[in-house]
């Protein structure tokens, strides 16, 4: 079955859908710019004639909330998103991330994928969806952030990032921590990353995540 995906059809300006399907009805293959990702637990190889590209196996990992001994640093502070980081939580994002799967696929312009970037954070910034937005301050400047979703007692991690420069200090284990605390009424915390993103998946395993579920991720693109 192929659904409509309306957000990412207006931001990229072009017909985009999402499916589980990796077979393509007629009505699609007519159509003029078209951009369709597909999950699927096959895995299908990529051909040259073939618009269908094998981006990467995505692994969703889970995480068992309970209380862990907290670590102390007095220069660290979490807070609730507000909207006067904005600007500078898109210039951190698009500086520090590049591992998603439009990073994975070359076919997209850096242009298109800061725009999705950009689009995908101002969703957060509409109504009342900061309330499970947080940003992480070292020394009062801004560092790193995580925006999550809830679903049937799971926080999900939806978008993390923490600029590269602190990488392996250590600071990703207090942002861990701090949604242990924060969320701990909740059962688990979930989280996705793909295989070619060594650094991620380590980071997670090492802080305890578990592997639930993996799936192939697949774009087709027609311009």
């Amino acid at each position: 079955m192929f659904i409509t995906d309306r957000w990412l059809s207006k931001v990229l300006k072009l017909n985009a859908y999402h499916s589980n399907n990796i077979i393509l009805p007629v009505k699609i293959k007519k159509k003029k710019r078209v951009f369709i990702t597909i999950k699927d637990k096959k895995f299908f190889k990529n051909t040259k004639k073939s618009k269908f590209k094998f981006i990467g196996k995505n692994i969703i990992l889970k995480k068992k909330i309970f209380k862990e001994k907290n670590l102390i640093n007095n220069k660290i502070k979490f807070l609730i998103v507000s909207r006067k980081y904005k600007q500078k939580i898109i210039k951190l994002c698009i500086k520090n991330m590049s591992h998603s799967r439009f990073d994975l696929d070359k076919r997209l312009s850096k242009y298109q994928i800061r725009k999705i970037r950009t689009a995908w954070i101002a969703e957060y910034f509409k109504k009342k969806k900061l309330k499970n937005t947080h940003i992480m301050l070292l020394n009062n400047k801004l560092i790193g952030f995580v925006f999550l979703k809830i679903k049937k007692k799971n926080a999900i991690i939806d978008l993390i990032c923490i600029d590269k420069k602190y990488s392996g200090s250590g600071f990703g284990k207090y942002l861990i921590l701090y949604l242990q605390t924060y969320y701990n009424k909740f059962k688990n915390i979930i989280v996705g990353t793909y295989t070619k993103n060594k650094k991620a998946l380590n980071f997670y395993k090492s802080s305890k995540f578990k592997t639930i579920y993996t799936y192939n991720v697949y774009h087709y693109y027609a311009k």
